[in-house]
């Protein structure tokens, strides 16, 4: 059950959730703004239901409406980071209890007069990038006792100095059978780590930017739940020469879900393109 993960700190907290935890809460995040150096950047984090039946039955609170217009059942919250330091946050609307809507705009001000002050501007959003919504399958293979599953996506940059060019997120998730023999459901628990590398291509010449790999991370396969890593978004600024990488930590049953967010990469690529690859044939 997904309720092994869940401690009640985690369900009773009203601060704002963090973004470097794969075993965290169910969350979504949008970006608010960058600063003029493009150094600081401003997050919109939603901490979301992990309650199937609850999103589906529960009557959301009043003014708990998402950016879009959708009402949501959850909290809200604003963040500053700087790299893959959170600088300052601000709830805006609490997941414990219904903020009431004059408490929420005052909030909402608060921290938006907070972020100005920052340097942040609230136009200057960048792109998101997105993974294709039906990118190719994840190649399987074993190593002993170890399943071994690999995902690359790709997405093209929109502008910057690297435009055109190929951002290539490649996701390896190590997966064993965890053994106890204390424990009565030993057979279903499992052991993932999982491994993000993020590189820029052009042509034949790839430029690797980082990478971010997990701690050893044990969940329960028991009732049908499975556990799945992978590339959730790219926040490109302004300029396109600085990205930052979020990667989404998937575990769910019939019942439960938990879809943490967490910053895998912030990078630098205002540098030069490779040089060519000189051809070797004589002419």
């Amino acid at each position: 059950m997904l309720s092994l993960f869940l401690s009640s700190t985690a369900l009773a907290q009203e601060g704002v959730p963090t973004l470097d935890n794969p075993q965290g809460i169910n969350h979504e995040v949008q970006i608010l703004g960058w600063s003029k150096d493009e150094r600081r950047y401003a997050l919109r984090i939603y901490d979301l239901s992990i309650s199937y039946e609850a999103a589906t039955t529960a009557d959301p609170c009043k003014g708990y409406v998402n950016h879009l217009g959708k009402p949501f059942h959850g909290g809200l919250s604003f963040a500053l980071y700087e790299g893959t330091k959170r600088l300052s946050a601000w709830r805006i609307q609490d997941t414990g209890s219904c903020t009431p809507p004059e408490k929420a705009r005052e909030r909402l001000a608060k921290a938006k007069a907070e972020l100005a002050k920052e340097g942040i501007d609230l136009s200057a959003t960048g792109a998101t990038l997105l993974p294709p919504a039906k990118g190719p399958a994840p190649s399987v293979q074993k190593k002993g006792k170890t399943e071994i599953s690999t995902r690359v996506t790709e997405i093209v940059v929109p502008h910057g100095p690297w435009a055109r060019q190929v951002l290539e997120v490649r996701c390896n998730v190590e997966v064993e059978s965890v053994k106890s023999e204390d424990d009565p459901e030993a057979e279903f628990m499992r052991s993932s780590i999982a491994d993000f590398t993020v590189s820029l291509r052009e042509g034949q010449a790839t430029t690797k930017l980082g990478e971010f790999r997990t701690k050893k991370i044990e969940w329960s396969a028991a009732d049908g739940a499975s556990f799945t890593p992978k590339l959730d978004q790219i926040f490109l600024s302004p300029s396109g020469r600085r990205l930052v990488a979020l990667a989404a930590f998937l575990t769910e049953d019939m019942q439960l879900i938990l879809d943490p967010r967490v910053i895998v990469l912030v990078a630098d690529i205002s540098g030069k393109r490779p040089a060519p690859p000189v051809d070797s044939v004589a002419h």
